[in-house]
């Protein structure tokens, strides 16, 4: 019996039975699948190499949802999508279904109605209603499709209305009257290795499967288990019924809320605003949280007004949310698989300056399978087009084309080391305190009660119990999602001594430990740490108790 006091651990032990590795991935689409249910459904691009598990990966999370919510769609056009997914309207908003035979004693009564109902239907309209599904697109859109889904996939308009033209039977052309009702989730999936369409970039957050020797080992691995012991299989089924119907009694409830808030002031403050991007990443990153908290729904406070009903996220969720998403941020700001940001990072930076000869060596001397100078030269043009490198003819062979790496470090890592990283440790207390002098004193504020699954009211005073929370649901794969933002030693722990830190202070302010399991004092190296200091170009290191009260003295006398 499967037990969810941390449903996002609980769920991905189900899916690691049957999904090797992939956390990026598996997360990304379970919380997508999630958002379906919120007022602001995610849009989610899956891209890498044929066979690393792109349509397996999605499939097979997406299973957990109900089957009536997962629409899993090839290269459909929108004439298809209609027919099968659509419902006939009368103009009046009524449902139309043709009459059958058998339903009238009299031919001539049958032939009446079916002339009722043709009437009705030439002025009336098809409802296509995406409210609450996921849309799995397993092959790129039929192109009037996604023009059709551009809108929705913006959330412009909660209703949009098409007309559409199809021949009819006899050869004729017809037009036909849609309406596409509600925001859906929807997960792209990509295999060719090719820059991504602006379009998509600005709407979708874009995860890649991993592609390492250790996935593949251990893929065949499981695969060989469970078909030597295939009973095994039974037992997965029976864990994903369990979890099918968790999911099922959960987006009952969640479908039932006004919104989804996030209640802690100037959360934005520690996001930058930089580019234009910044705005539409920042817009991703709190339905991100809003998913989170969705998924701990059981666990969170609800405010009530009247017939509306609103879920408040905790300091968890922010902080969960918010290092998943850093994790996603440089191929989603950037459209790049990840195998392509390996070849930069592991063999494009260390040369600077190359002919594609080097860099189709560099590229085989360091990944499998080995590929062809066709597909560097492809790679070179689309890391080009990205503003990774930049391209000129050879000064000393005019018939060559020599590359120069343009990013000097990874843009995830730049945006970790500036102010974007900081709230995964800062206490956000009073941050939380600011929302709540703004909170109507007409709300009653629900929890559901640990003893009997029963809900009881709390006061505003208690309210702190439940969102100033230092539990991450993510403390199974602390390393895989906030180990590769923070643990950065090279660059954000470099200033190591007492003199170079006062020289360089901005500000200094205790954290909490537990978020930090694997961090040493940038000092002496002990463990565990229990100090941040902020130094004045944004970077941060962390300090042991005793090298940051020591610090504290030392500041206080200066």
């Amino acid at each position: 019996m499967l037990k969810f006091d941390v449903p996002l651990e609980t769920l991905i032990n189900v899916l690691d039975k049957i999904i090797i590795a992939d956390y990026k991935v598996k997360v990304s689409v379970l919380l997508t699948g999630i958002s379906a249910y919120t007022p602001n459904p995610l849009n989610l691009y899956i891209r890498g190499a044929p066979g690393t598990g792109k349509s397996y990966n999605a499939t097979h999370v997406l299973k957990l949802f109900p089957a009536s919510d997962v629409w899993i769609i090839g290269r459909l056009s929108p004439t298809a999508l209609i027919h099968q997914r659509g419902d006939l309207y009368s103009a009046d908003g009524s449902r139309l279904e043709p009459p059958k035979r058998e339903e009238y004693e009299k031919l001539e009564d049958y032939r009446k109605a079916r002339r009722d109902y043709e009437a009705k239907a030439k002025d009336g309209y098809y409802r296509v209603d995406l409210q609450g599904k996921t849309l799995l697109f397993l092959e790129t859109p039929h192109p009037e499709t996604f023009r059709m889904l551009y809108p929705i996939l913006s959330h412009d308009e909660r209703e949009i209305e098409y007309r559409i033209t199809e021949k009819t039977k006899i050869g004729s052309l017809q037009t036909k009257h849609v309406k596409v009702c509600g925001w859906p989730a929807t997960v792209f999936i990509r295999a060719k290795e090719e820059t991504v369409p602006e379009e998509f970039r600005r709407r979708c957050l874009i995860v890649c499967p991993e592609e390492s020797k250790s996935k593949v080992e251990h893929v065949n691995a499981l695969t060989h288990k469970l078909n030597a012991y295939p009973w095994l299989k039974n037992d997965i089924d029976v864990e994903y019924d369990e979890a099918r119907i968790w999911i099922a009694t959960l987006k009952n409830r969640l479908l039932k809320l006004t919104d989804i808030c996030i209640p802690f002031e100037e959360l934005d403050k520690f996001y930058p605003t930089e580019v234009a991007a910044d705005m539409a990443e920042f817009s991703f990153l709190e339905n991100f949280i809003k998913c989170v908290a969705a998924l701990n729904y059981y666990y969170r406070p609800r405010l009530k007004s009247g017939n509306e009903e609103v879920l408040v996220a905790s300091e968890s969720d922010v902080k969960d949310a918010w290092a998943i998403f850093l994790n996603l941020f440089e191929t989603s700001r950037t459209g790049l698989s990840q195998n392509l940001l390996d070849f930069y990072y592991k063999c494009l930076v260390k040369l600077a300056s190359f002919h594609t000869a080097e860099a189709v060596e560099a590229y085989n001397a360091t990944f499998k399978p080995r590929r062809s100078k066709r597909t560097i030269e492809n790679y070179l043009n689309i890391l080009e087009e990205t503003s990774y490198l930049t391209s000129d003819e050879d000064s000393q062979d005019k018939r060559k084309v020599i590359y120069k790496t343009i990013q000097n470090g990874k843009i995830a890592q730049n945006y970790a080391n500036s102010e974007i990283a900081r709230i995964l440790n800062s206490n956000l207390q009073e941050n939380f305190e600011k929302w709540k002098k703004n909170l109507r004193n007409t709300l009653t504020i629900y929890i559901y009660s640990s003893e009997g699954g029963n809900e009881k009211s709390i006061t505003i005073q208690e309210l702190d119990n439940y969102i100033i929370s230092k539990t991450t649901c993510l403390r199974k794969f602390y390393s895989i999602f906030y180990s590769p933002v923070l643990e950065k030693e090279a660059e954000i722990h470099a200033k190591g001594d007492f003199a170079q830190i006062c020289a360089n202070f901005k500000r200094l302010e205790r954290i909490t430990s537990s978020m930090y399991p694997t961090e040493k004092c940038a000092l002496c190296g002990k463990q565990p740490v229990e100090w941040q200091v902020t130094y004045l170009d944004g970077s941060w290191g962390l300090l042991c108790g005793e090298c940051g009260l020591k610090l504290e003295k030392q500041l206080e006398v200066k």
